[in-house]
Formats: C-alpha cells, sequence, structure tokens
C-alpha cells in the first residue's frame, strides 16, 4: 500500500486516509458509468466474458452490500451466488443505496475497512473500466483512479495469490507505456 501521498496542500496523508481517498473517487467514477449506461445497453458484452452490461451493473450493485457484510464481520462466500440487488430498479439509484450500506459499514468497523477499502477500490475501478468499455464511456475514466489501484493491486495479488484465484486471469502483458487503464486490465487478466 501507499506508505504516504502528497495532499492537494503539500500535506502527507497516511496510506489509509490515502485508501479511503482513492475508494471515494472510485466509488464516485462507478456512479458516473453507472448513470451514463443506457437500458438499450443492457445485452451487450462486457469484458467480464460471462457478463453481459446487465449482469455486470448486478455484480456492480452487489458488490458494495457483499463488502458491507464482511465488513460488519458476517462469513460470506464471495464466489457463491449473490441476491439481485438490481431488479428492475434504476441502477443509479440502486449502487447509491449499496454505498450507503457499505460506507456505514466501513465507518462502523474500522479494522476490517482497513482490511476491505483497497479490495473494493480496485474491485470499482476495474468493473468501472469493464462498463465503460462495454458502453462506450472509456473517456469518462480518470486514469489517476486506475494507476493508485494498479499500486494497490500489483503489491497485493501475487503470484500464489493469482493461482487458483477464478476472479482474475493471467496477466496479459500491456506496454509499461500504455494508458492507466489498459495497464490495470491487463495485470487483472482482461484483454485491453
Amino acid at each position: 500500500m501507499f506508505s504516504a501521498m502528497t495532499g492537494d496542500a503539500g500535506t502527507e496523508i497516511s496510506s489509509v486516509a490515502a485508501t479511503a481517498a482513492l475508494l471515494d473517487a472510485a466509488l464516485d467514477q462507478m456512479a458516473l458509468v453507472i448513470a451514463g449506461t443506457r437500458p438499450d445497453q443492457l445485452a451487450l458484452a462486457t469484458p467480464c466474458t460471462d457478463w453481459d452490461v446487465r449482469a455486470l451493473l448486478r455484480h456492480m450493485v452487489g458488490g458494495p452490500h457483499l463488502f458491507a457484510a464482511m465488513a460488519q464481520g458476517q462469513k460470506v462466500d464471495p464466489t457463491a451466488p449473490q441476491p439481485d440487488r438490481l431488479g428492475d430498479r434504476d441502477p443509479a439509484a440502486a449502487l447509491g443505496d449499496a454505498r450507503g450500506a457499505l460506507e456505514t459499514a466501513l465507518r462502523q468497523h474500522p479494522e476490517r475497512a482497513a482490511r476491505l477499502r483497497p479490495i473494493v477500490a480496485v474491485e470499482s475501478a476495474i468493473h468501472s473500466w469493464d462498463l465503460a468499455q462495454a458502453t462506450g464511456q472509456v473517456v469518462r475514466l480518470d486514469p489517476v483512479i486506475a494507476e493508485r489501484a494498479l499500486a494497490l493491486v500489483r503489491e497485493r495479488l501475487t503470484p500464489a495469490a493469482r493461482a487458483g484465484n477464478t476472479a482474475f486471469g493471467p496477466e496479459v502483458p500491456v506496454g509499461a507505456g500504455a494508458p492507466a487503464y489498459d495497464r490495470l486490465a491487463g495485470f487483472l487478466g482482461r484483454e485491453p
């Protein structure tokens, strides 16, 4: 994780604060991309080969609820089928509710929040890219979020952790000069 970062005013902020800020920015970005998704795009394919846009939206709305349960200390299996928290609701409104549940749980359980925030930030960043790719919204993505998410995931997703993990494929080689989101996607096994 980041040992320290410089804030706008030139002050040092801790890695916990930096990761919290990254999570907020990644969730804001995810909300923006979800809000920019049209109903006629729900059947489009996504970089997540098993999911169309609707299934990806379901996952993006359900994920914060899953992480909220983890923050509360509940035993959850992230690989098990999750309840459909989207249904026929507006995806942006459903994400707003999910984000509220997540933020409440993280605030109430700071010890677990420190462990979960980086995971949720990376998840939010990469799924924003997935949805943006599928719906043609790539220009809306903030490369700083991708750079910071990539730094976090490079530190945490070791070859041993990647082995047998169905959430990530083998790393796809991407040039060092490629855009930040392409490098993040490649590291997580997606074809940019």
